[in-house]
């Protein structure tokens, strides 16, 4: 058995990093069942300070992709220094992995108590201690299992936190099955039960699902939507000093350019939404120079175009020129804002959205407001101000919830959309920064989530790649999944349910029974000490 535990602290930091770096497993998703197997094995005779080290370990390299590509954006978004960025990014990789060194230290605690956790103690309080913490960057490790549509569909049930609690309880299950093996046979027998239950009654659960959400639905159902999702492939660092010369001068001209290509996958569609792309701004007069306006006019299409806004001031002063007192108009940004625009039948754009949850650093410092002088030691200049809450767009009978970029993450804020009446979600982005496919899959699974949470389609429309139609059973429509760094244009039709899940009216209010579960835990191993005092 001491070999078991050996092996599985050899094994941690290569499940962790196979965790960071490779999900969402795609072609083999049961990986996931597994691949907290030597975390949990490693805490089983871990004391407080081993526990904690181990959670350290897992939680951190299972981020360390997230660590990378967070350095990549404060230096190629931000423009920050490297001793600006290093601490920054290496605090916010220690945050990240929090919750799992938590739970390394109360099972060590435990340990030494002679009460070992049990599966359904460690899975409820990672969980909790999971959504409990404030979020920063909302993409979770449940995400490896999101393109296992079967898997994922009690989502509509639970949200992702309840995928999150099942699949954890599976590996500590497994672990169990492991250390139990050959010695309490009994013990084993009922544990494979359990992780038998708990597995086949989620794939029964979602192969029951699916078909009432996919191309079925589109085929007999009338609330339906033919969306068109165009991505132009704007270089990384686009428009900034040392970026590589490209034949088109703007972001306008490349997304002409990708419109003409595809000009007869548009025709016939109800909606064409373009990217977040850096320097794309559909008030400035390069919109209407590059002749983008003129074209979507022409194809007499609605359009959903992302946008920065600026809210300008303006200041009189009168200085002396040449002996004379002269009134000059100063105009100077006051506010700016993360805004999407709607074109209906190529019209003047009007304004849709504007952005909630602001990315940290790159648009906001964090806890601006309640720490000012975060703001000026590693502030910017002029930050991004957040919008006033939820709006919907109505378009072709159906109501639309935009998102913008990594918002996709944030099950309250949709859940609030559907309240008021969202059929379905469109989300914008701009992960050509990522420079990375698995990262913008990541992006994605967030995403598939929010579409089975809720049973609403979905439409993510990428700057670099994986961009997709999703219908409102966590599929991607085939055909629809965008190639990283190439530029095309997707069109699908999507159906739009008329229904209110169970975790769209409760939410997460779920977790007050693995809460339960926690202090129940805690209390016995705390009074089981005292006994034995």
């Amino acid at each position: 058995m001491k070999f078991v535990f050996r092996l599985a602290w050899i094994l941690l930091p290569v499940s962790a990093l196979t965790l960071g770096l490779k999900s969402p497993f795609e072609s083999v998703q049961w990986v996931s069942l597994f691949i907290y197997v030597p975390f949990a094995l490693a805490l089983k005779r871990a004391g407080a300070w081993t526990g904690l080290l181990a959670g350290l370990l897992y939680g951190g390299l299972a981020w360390a992709s997230g660590l990378w590509w967070l350095l990549t954006s404060m230096d190629t978004l931000m423009g920050m220094d490297a001793w600006q960025r290093i601490p920054m990014a290496t605090t916010l990789w220690l945050y990240q992995s929090l919750p799992f060194a938590v739970l390394g230290l109360v099972c060590g605690w435990m340990n030494r108590r002679g009460r070992s956790a049990g599966p359904l103690f460690c899975a409820s309080l990672l969980t909790l201690l999971v959504y409990l913490r404030p979020v920063f960057c909302p993409v979770s490790s449940v995400v490896s299992v999101a393109l296992w549509t079967p898997f994922i569909q009690i989502a509509d049930l639970g949200g992702e936190y309840l995928v999150f609690f099942l699949l954890l309880l599976i590996n500590w299950l497994f672990a169990d099955l492991v250390t139990s093996w050959g010695r309490e046979w009994k013990k084993v027998g009922y544990q494979s039960v359990c992780a038998v239950v708990l597995i086949g009654g989620m794939l029964v659960y979602g192969y029951w699902r699916i078909p009432q959400y996919d191309e079925h639905g589109v085929l007999s159902a009338s609330r339906t939507m033919s969306i068109a999702s165009l991505q132009p492939n704007v270089p990384v660092g686009w428009g900034n000093e040392g970026a590589p010369i490209e034949e088109f001068a703007s972001d306008e001209e490349l997304c002409l350019r990708t419109l003409n290509a595809n000009e007869d996958i548009v025709h016939g569609a109800d909606l064409l939404v373009f990217p977040e792309l850096p320097k794309f701004n559909c008030l400035e007069s390069e919109f209407r120079a590059s002749g983008l306006q003129v074209m979507l006019g022409r194809l007499g299409i609605s359009t959903m175009i992302p946008s920065d806004e600026f809210i300008y001031a303006t200041e009189t002063s009168s200085p002396m020129v040449l002996g004379e007192m002269r009134s000059i108009t100063i105009k100077s940004i006051r506010t700016k804002y993360n805004s999407l625009f709607f074109h209906p039948y190529g019209e003047n754009c009007t304004l849709a959205y504007r952005k909630l949850k602001l990315v940290p650093f790159s648009e906001a410092t964090p806890l601006r407001d309640t720490f000012p002088w975060l703001k000026k030691v590693i502030g910017r200049k002029l930050e991004v101000s957040k919008g006033e809450g939820v709006k919907l767009i109505h378009s072709h009978g159906l109501n639309i919830q935009p998102l913008i970029c990594f918002e996709s993450g944030f099950a309250n804020l949709v859940r609030k959309g559907v309240d008021q009446g969202a059929d379905l979600f469109v989300e914008v982005s701009n992960d050509g920064w990522f420079g990375s496919r698995d990262a913008e899959m990541k992006h994605l699974g967030m995403g598939i989530f929010r579409a089975v949470e809720t049973r609403r389609p979905l439409v993510r429309c990428s700057n670099s790649g994986a961009g997709a139609h999703v219908w409102a059973s966590g599929e991607i429509v085939p055909g629809t999944l965008t190639p990283h760094g190439r530029a095309s244009l997707t069109r699908a039709k999507l159906y739009c349910p008329e229904v209110t899940t169970l975790y769209a009216k409760l939410g997460d209010g779920w977790l007050w029974g693995a809460g339960l579960i926690v202090v129940w835990g805690l209390g016995s191993s705390f009074f089981r000490e005292r006994k034995k005092d």
